[in-house]
């Protein structure tokens, strides 16, 4: 009996975001079925990369990032990227220009130029984030972000993880804006030519579901909804991303 191949599933995070971000998320991912691994790959200006400077466009974040992947990577096993929010645009920007490097990819609320502005980022949203800025304390800066981006997990429990993360790798408000920058200039590939299973939240009070919905319209994805979790979905409900997504491999990929 020929053994399944190990399915390598590589993670991105979002905006002035870092692997230690995903939480219980990677653990249950792997744990899932014995020929899982996950690799989460650092973003530039972010976690062990704060100290390197942001791209201003997401092809080089592209760039970047692969020579990480390329470390770990290898032909014989079935690679699938995931990337959340700013990571699903780098995620999509990688799978269109390197599509022999991955056999899928799975993109989570995440958003384009093809969407309106006060779709990509709600005006209440962008000023709470707006106020972020102006704390001196940690834990409160991810408390806010938390109640923002978060409808099910329990915040305080997040921001004090959140803000741990802040305090060892700190990344400096140039880094976040310098993200920010490429993300809002991000415009979808012409065409993805490997499987695409889009995620996104009903109740995402950060980026309208309807970005999810503009790209799947023009790759031509399968789309699903979770009907109460935030902006932060593998936070959020880690275990209903998980079974989407063994379900959707198992289906497609597999």
């Amino acid at each position: 009996m020929t053994a399944s191949p190990t399915i390598s599933f590589y993670l991105l995070r979002g905006l002035a975001r870092e692997i230690r971000h995903w939480g219980n998320f990677s653990t249950i991912l792997e744990n899932t079925k014995s020929n899982y691994q996950v690799i989460p790959l650092e973003i530039p200006g972010t976690g062990s990369l704060h100290k390197l400077k942001a791209p201003l466009r997401v092809a080089e974040y592209v760039r970047d990032i692969r020579a990480q992947y390329l470390h770990h990577a290898t032909t014989k096993n079935c690679n699938i990227i995931i990337g959340m929010s700013f990571g699903g645009m780098i995620a999509a920007e990688w799978a269109a220009y390197y599509p022999d490097d991955f056999q899928a990819a799975v993109l989570i609320n995440t958003s384009c130029r093809d969407s309106k502005i006060l779709k990509r980022i709600s005006l209440s949203g962008a000023m709470q984030l707006t106020g972020v800025v102006f704390s001196s304390n940690n834990y409160h800066k991810e408390k806010r972000i938390a109640e923002l981006i978060c409808n099910m997990a329990d915040t305080n429990k997040v921001a004090k993880e959140w803000a741990y993360i802040r305090k060892s790798s700190p990344v400096p408000i140039i880094q976040a804006l310098r993200q920010l920058y490429s993300a809002a200039n991000f415009s979808l590939p012409k065409s993805i030519s490997v499987p695409v299973l889009l995620l996104t939240s009903k109740k995402d009070r950060l980026v309208s579901p309807s970005c999810t919905e503009d790209i799947s319209i023009k790759t031509q994805s399968t789309i699903m909804y979770h009907d109460h979790a935030g902006h932060d979905l593998p936070t959020d409900d880690p275990e209903w991303c998980v079974n989407i997504i063994k379900n959707w491999v198992d289906k497609h990929i597999s």
